[in-house]
């Protein structure tokens, strides 16, 4: 994994519609990094963990994706 891969830009003083396609794009970036890393842990129990921090970052995701106009 690479962290540059993974950067975003997030700017505190935007407006509220900003702010809410910076957490959807942070959600689906930190869900992005939770799967290719499940993917590249030999430990069963620790790649299962890494899945479901995935699958809630998705949940996020989808739940910020309901809040926007």
């Amino acid at each position: 994994l690479r962290s540059e891969d993974f950067e975003i830009d997030l700017s505190p003083g935007a407006d509220e519609s900003q702010l809410l396609e910076q957490a959807a794009t942070l959600a689906e970036t930190a869900s992005r990094f939770y799967h290719q890393a499940a993917s590249k842990v030999p430990i069963k129990e620790v790649s299962r963990l890494l899945g479901r921090m995935a699958r809630e970052w998705e949940q996020q995701l989808s739940d910020l994706q309901q809040m926007s106009p």
